[in-house]
């Protein structure tokens, strides 16, 4: 949560974890599985899904920012 306010200056933590039938399979099987997006929610599993450059490079930089706090820099 710290990477994404610092990134985009909120965060808004939600979870649909599980609803994609691989990832609920792995969940079963045991695995902590964790998925994090940036595309837009209003096309998620459309027929034309997308995402954004715009979202993409946020991911990126909030991953970034997460491999740094890890990091402790």
């Amino acid at each position: 949560m710290a990477a994404t306010t610092t990134v985009l200056g909120e965060a808004k933590p939600y979870s649909i974890c599980g609803s994609l039938p691989l990832v609920r399979d792995l969940q079963r099987g045991g695995f902590d599985v964790q998925l994090i997006g940036f595309g837009l929610m209003s096309t998620y599993h459309a027929n034309n899904e997308y995402c954004l450059l715009s979202g993409m490079k946020a991911g990126y930089q909030i991953l970034l920012q997460c491999v740094a706090e890890l990091e402790g820099k």
